[in-house]
């Protein structure tokens, strides 16, 4: 049986007058020519260089956009977190809308738009200059037409999201949020609704004798790159990843020396915990393996392993039933996706709020993409209103919208 979100029929109620409200239909029509202002802007911001933990340039000129389409308090934290607040007429929920203002590019990569037809080729146009740029997107169109909201929108540039979601992680612990929609990426019919667990394994071969032994290879090193071959070749779990993330030598070897200390680490995403403790148990079978393999070939026992476990995130979930879950998959049936993909991982800014105990989504901004966290990253601009239309939507269902709707959060 196909898995479905669940979708109660006071969402349904609710987005249908909310669909039919003619200030509505205005925003949604508006959004579809301003994504060529949406556009420039995201080339923009993809500009500026935002390697992780050097995001401030880029905060500053998401600050000077949200004075300039008319948000209030207009904040830096002391995390580097950029935000403002579009205030409600009532006293309803906060609604918080980010995305995420770093890329993994250092900060020496060329940074040129190429087009070719509906593309645009640059390392972090789309992960995540289209997030920040679709928020802006959404408050010109909510400001066109004077729509007000019944609760607050926050509007959020995050930092150190692809660092282990640490700016998401410390705006959490100080802000409370009724639902969070957060934008990462391209895409359209496409939701996550939980987060995945996610572990780093720093696996030490040693073996005796190596330091001075001129002319041959090192067991340690050997062995660790069996391993690393292993895990390579290894069929994860359902729902997990497991990947090799380097291996190295002892950094204090002399020269000239062989080594008697090898690394290897290796990352492990799982959406359960089960899959999570599974997994480390074929790690330990893996280097088992290797550690013998490589003792049988040299007919010793020089050969020892050890595993230093870091747990980054715990898997965490959220009741389907929430509505920041229903109604976006009922805005996307509406907007034609019959069956809008969804993924109960999503170790994005919004996850971080799931494991903070706040409903949350993450979806995609429109358009199409390839090649993210590749100097060949590409946005493809087919249909890239479509994202913002959906987040305006999902906003307003969140918020409420006065004289139209009550807010769903």
């Amino acid at each position: 049986m196909e898995e479905r979100i669940p979708v109660s029929e006071k969402i349904k109620a609710a987005f249908e007058t909310l669909y039919a409200d003619d200030k509505v239909k205005a925003a949604l029509d508006y959004i579809v020519p301003d994504q060529e202002k949406r556009l420039e802007e995201q080339i923009e911001i993809a500009q500026i260089p935002g390697f992780t933990f050097h995001e401030e340039k880029r905060a500053r000129r998401m600050a000077a956009f949200f004075a300039q389409y008319g948000l209030t308090e207009i904040s830096t934290d002391r995390y580097g977190n950029v935000y403002g607040v579009r205030r409600g007429t009532e006293d309803g929920p906060a609604i918080l809308i980010d995305a995420h203002l770093d890329s993994v590019f250092p900060l020496y990569t060329k940074l040129e738009p190429r087009r070719e037809g509906s593309r645009i080729y640059m390392p972090g146009i789309t992960d995540d200059a289209s997030g920040l740029s679709a928020m802006l997107s959404v408050l010109r169109a909510l400001n066109e037409k004077d729509i007000q909201t019944c609760g607050d929108i926050w509007f959020a540039g995050m930092v150190q999201e692809e660092t282990k979601i640490y700016g998401m992680q410390r705006f959490v612990e100080e802000h409370r949020f009724d639902a969070v929609i957060s934008l990462d990426c391209a895409g359209f019919g496409w939701m996550a609704v939980g987060c995945g667990g996610e572990c780093h394994y720093e696996v030490r071969f040693r073996s005796e004798g190596e330091r001075i032994n001129y002319g041959r290879y090192s067991q340690c090193l050997t062995a660790a790159a069996r391993a690393a071959v292993a895990v390579s070749e290894y069929t994860p779990r359902e729902k997990t990843m497991v990947l090799v993330h380097g291996i190295a030598d002892d950094v204090h070897k002399g020269q000239g020396c062989t080594t008697d200390l090898t690394t290897l680490t290796v990352q492990v995403r799982a959406c359960r915990q089960a899959e999570l403790e599974l997994t480390e148990q074929d790690l330990q079978k893996i280097m088992e393996d290797a550690c013998r393999t490589e003792n049988e070939r040299c007919q010793s026992e020089k050969v020892t392993f050890d595993i230093h476990k870091h747990e980054v995130f715990t898997p965490a979930a959220q009741d389907w039933n929430h509505p920041v879950c229903g109604s976006m998959y009922h805005i996307y049936q509406q907007m034609g996706v019959e069956n809008p993909r969804f993924f109960d991982t999503g170790n994005a800014n919004g996850g971080m709020a799931i494991r903070a105990g706040m409903q949350a989504v993450i979806v995609g901004t429109g358009g199409e993409h390839g090649g993210i966290h590749s100097l060949g990253e590409y946005f493809d601009t087919t249909d890239m209103h479509k994202g913002p239309q959906a987040i305006l939507l999902q906003a307003l269902m969140m918020a409420g919208m006065r004289g139209v709707i009550p807010p769903q959060a």
